[in-house]
């Protein structure tokens, strides 16, 4: 099911019209650090979103999910070159509902469906290595999110729900099968599925039945391998793993929960109200957490104002004291559904409902508040937007 456009709802709209703009006269006595944008690309000229975005661990690939399609890119200082596949390399017959890669390899991408299929690929070859599926029913089980754990062996999926049930796949990568799944953890719908980054056996899950459960995956059995429930009494939207075994969680209003896993402490909660004032901006309901970040041991988050095109987008360091302004990225012109960190090379990518990857790094401007790249780029993408014919 493709999106269009005209799906989105303008600020007048909301129930709170108010016309957002900044709080403060000079912002960049605020936020520090200014981003531009470095270069952008087109990935359609259909009128789709860009839902999902992932990166491997050394960032020389990105992989989006775009309506049925998932691409995959060669990211370099330069630019991004597609992957150009045979054999409809990353097509598929229902919408993506997640992209990710090998934590050890970035040749090895998949893509999970709402139709309960996770798709292997491998770029070497541009062919499909295995598709994982639950098989053992007739009715199938329709994947929200999955995850794969720190040794790239174990692949965990969350379902949305069916008939009054919803579940935590597994599959085991290696021997490509089924291994099982937990079914009684959650209510509702599972909207994300985490592993930890260096503990492979570590696996915390969201619903939007508002807890976040964290798993033991060497048990064999659901109750011995429940951890820990925290109940969130809210919707949950993305989970976050950061140093220490904290763990942030965005919702579905847009606040932000802070966790201490070890003590199973809430150690900071902050609302939609307080984010929209971190980033001094004025109108709540058009303010949104887009995703959760590390730098080093500090966390941070990306922020977006939908007003206007969703023309501010900002960044902000956090912990369980306070939300301290980070960066100001300027120049943007679309809806933002997905954000990603290169920390190396303090870079930001995002990604939208205008089918834009954008490629942001820190600068100056020029005396119009726009780089000369920067306009080199957006003239380019709008000339590539007017064509009919694919660019591809």
């Amino acid at each position: 099911m493709s999106l269009d456009f005209d799906v989105t709802i303008d600020s007048e709209e909301e129930e709170d019209p108010i016309e957002d703009s900044d709080t403060v006269a000079n912002i960049q006595e605020v936020f520090r650090q200014k981003f531009f944008i470095d270069f952008q690309e087109c990935a359609t000229l259909k009128k789709k979103y860009i839902t999902h975005a992932a990166s491997s661990n050394d960032y020389s690939k990105i992989a989006i999910g775009i309506g049925n399609e998932m691409q995959v890119y060669d990211f370099t200082s330069t630019g991004l070159s597609k992957y150009i596949g045979k054999n409809e390399f990353g097509q598929f017959s229902h919408p993506v509902s997640g992209v990710k890669f090998f934590n050890n390899d970035p040749n090895l991408v998949m893509a999970s469906t709402i139709s309960g299929e996770i798709h292997m690929y491998d770029l070497r070859s541009f062919k499909k290595v295995f598709m994982f599926e639950d098989d053992t029913e007739i009715l199938v089980k329709p994947v929200n999110c999955f995850d794969v754990n720190a040794n790239d062996r174990l692949i965990c999926a969350g379902t949305d729900e069916l008939k009054n049930e919803v579940y935590l796949l597994f599959f085991d990568i290696r021997e490509r099968r089924l291994m099982g799944g937990f079914f009684e953890s959650h209510q509702e719908e599972i909207t994300d599925v985490k592993f930890h980054p260096t503990d492979p056996d570590s696996l915390a899950s969201g619903s939007t039945d508002g807890l976040i459960n964290i798993f033991d995956c060497k048990q064999e059995s659901e109750d011995d391998a429940l951890l820990h429930s925290l109940n969130t009494c809210d919707s949950i939207n993305k989970l976050k793993w950061h140093q220490d075994n904290k763990l942030s969680c965005i919702t579905n209003t847009n606040d932000l929960h802070l966790y201490d896993i070890d003590s199973q402490d809430l150690l900071k909660k902050w609302e939609r109200s307080e984010i929209t004032e971190s980033m001094k901006r004025k109108s709540v309901v058009d303010c949104n957490i887009i995703d959760c970040h590390n730098i080093g041991t500090e966390m941070m988050f990306v922020a977006t104002s939908n007003y206007n095109k969703g023309e501010c987008i900002r960044s902000i360091k956090f912990n369980e004291k306070s939300l301290d302004p980070l960066a100001n990225i300027t120049g943007n012109n679309q809806i933002i559904r997905a954000s990603l960190y290169n920390e190396k090379d303090n870079v930001y990518l995002t990604f939208g409902e205008g089918a834009i990857i954008s490629v942001w790094k820190e600068g100056m401007s020029s005396d119009n508040g726009t780089s000369s790249k920067q306009m080199k780029e957006e003239s380019s993408v709008k000339k590539k937007m007017k064509k009919k014919a694919n660019p591809y």
